[in-house]
């Protein structure tokens, strides 16, 4: 059962996994402390989840409970299991290449179309249904929530 610390008033989370290590949680930037040392930090939004597995295998390496570090990092057990084993396979390399999601198969031709339907008032649902060979509704929605929030440069 992980360590469990009130929230701050300042917004800060603070997920301990043993009486000298934890993971503070500011926004969506995590950073991992252990004896008062910053091992890292690692952004909880980011697809690429490289940098926080190499930090939850060393800090699983040096002894930790297992259990609380998986809870502060917020994963399974049998995720960081799989993570250790992949670590004694093939080093820390290994775990820097585990990423959320698949390659993507769309083209940027593609996600160009998508962002022009959207621009002319389409939802991800109607331009899903649009297409002559059945897309990922998935991608489809991503492109559209990535065009509302990021600025993209579809000549690119």
């Amino acid at each position: 059962m992980p360590l469990e610390t009130p929230r701050h008033p300042s917004g800060l989370e603070v997920r301990a996994f043993s009486s000298s290590g934890c993971v503070v949680v500011r926004g969506a930037i995590c950073s991992v402390f252990v004896g008062g040392t910053l091992l890292g930090e690692y952004d909880d939004g980011d697809r690429e989840r490289g940098q926080r597995n190499v930090l939850m295998v060393t800090v699983a390496n040096s002894g930790a409970h297992l259990g609380r570090l998986a809870e502060a990092f917020r994963i399974s057990d049998d995720y960081l299991r799989r993570l250790r084993r992949k670590n004694e396979a093939g080093g820390l390399g290994s775990v820097l290449l585990l990423r959320q999601g698949a390659n993507s198969e769309v083209t940027p031709k593609q996600r160009a179309a998508w962002c022009a339907q959207f621009a002319a008032g389409m939802t991800p649902k109607v331009v899903f249904r649009e297409q002559p060979r059945r897309g990922c509704l998935t991608s489809i929605t991503f492109t559209h929530q990535r065009q509302l929030h990021l600025p993209i440069d579809l000549a690119a």
